[in-house]
């Protein structure tokens, strides 16, 4: 199996999800891509993700 997200074929099974795409397509060619702002880092760590997460242990 390939690690390209590009090769999974993409399924559209109702019309919502239909129009959920086109505004989405619409979106991206009017803005552009999105791109995260404000982003101060990235963790591994199980324990911050949870306190991120709100997840008591």
């Amino acid at each position: 199996m390939s690690d390209n997200p590009f090769d999974v074929p993409l399924v559209i099974d109702t019309p919502e999800a239909g129009a959920n795409l086109a505004k989405a397509i619409e979106h991206y060619e009017k803005y552009g891509p999105y791109i995260p702002e404000n982003v101060k880092g990235v963790t591994r760590d199980p324990e911050i993700m949870d306190r991120i997460m709100g997840v008591k242990r």
